[in-house]
């Protein structure tokens, strides 16, 4: 007879690390964003990150990751084992003329 048999599903979890909880106009400020899968499962096909901000400029990238706009970043993790977690590091520069909330957004999936 035939089994039946449903892959395991992933858990994935985001953090944003920030050097300071204050942006400053005209300066960078460092974060870094950690994605966790919880598991049980494999999280793929491969997880891919987008980033998005507002009132500022990437000051810095992760390798693995692309500016597909002035204000967005797609970074390609792969596919994540139970229990693997991923960190990366950016930097944002304030735009000096700028007055207002400054936004770093973060969205991860799978596939």
């Amino acid at each position: 007879p035939l089994l039946s048999v449903e892959a395991a599903t992933s858990d994935l979890e985001v953090r944003l690390l920030s050097s300071s909880v204050n942006a400053i106009a005209g300066q960078s400020t460092g974060h870094v964003v950690e994605v966790y899968n919880h598991g049980p499962g494999y999280a793929a096909p491969p997880v891919d990150l987008r980033l998005r901000i507002n009132g500022s400029l990437w000051s810095g990238l992760d390798e693995r990751c692309m500016s597909t706009s002035h204000e967005e970043v797609v970074c390609s993790i792969g596919v994540m084992g139970p229990g693997e977690k991923v960190a990366m590091l950016f930097g944002m520069y304030v735009e000096a003329s700028y007055d207002g909330e400054v936004g770093l957004g973060v969205h991860v999936g799978s596939g």
